[in-house]
């Protein structure tokens, strides 16, 4: 099992609402504790979390685990996720609990506001968010294939294809 010794707290103000998982993964790469990062821009702020460890070819680096993270919320958003991180409910053994549940947390949260309502853990949540993303970039993908089609028969197969993950 892993330990914490520490949880940091991070807020960076972003001039723009652009490369913010570049930034969020330069940030959590650099600092070598598990960081809770709070992406600011005007607003509206993204919530970052990931799992790190150190490198087993380089114990100077650190490796992070999945990320986890919120699209963009405004205040009243903000205020339901801290909400469902309710802070009476999580472990608090040691910090590594308390850093899972709240990584946890985010990802039934994300499950949620994507419209999956019997999200039951945040394992579930993430293979379910992960389904969703393989989904749509599936139809992204056939989208962009129908463009170029000419064939209309070939036209009609990849609508149905759309159509048919679209329902799922």
């Amino acid at each position: 099992m892993r330990e914490y010794g520490e949880v940091e707290i991070i807020e960076t103000a972003l001039t723009r609402q652009a490369g913010e998982k570049r930034i969020a993964e330069i940030i959590m790469r650099t600092i070598p504790y598990p960081m809770f990062l709070v992406l600011k821009y005007e607003e509206s702020a993204q919530l970052w979390a990931a799992h790190q460890r150190s490198s087993q070819n380089d114990s100077e680096k650190n490796v992070l685990e999945e990320s986890v993270y919120t699209a963009w919320l405004d205040s009243a958003e903000f205020e339901k996720l801290s909400v469902a991180l309710d802070f009476q409910k999580l472990r608090n053994g040691n910090f590594y609990e308390l850093y899972n549940d709240m990584v946890d947390g985010i990802s039934v949260f994300n499950a949620h506001q994507s419209g999956m309502a019997k999200v039951a853990d945040g394992d579930e949540a993430r293979a379910l968010l992960a389904q969703q993303q393989a989904t749509e970039a599936k139809i992204a993908a056939l989208r962009a294939e129908l463009k170029k089609e000419t064939q209309f028969n070939r036209k009609v197969e990849l609508n149905m294809e759309i159509k048919r993950l679209e329902a799922t």
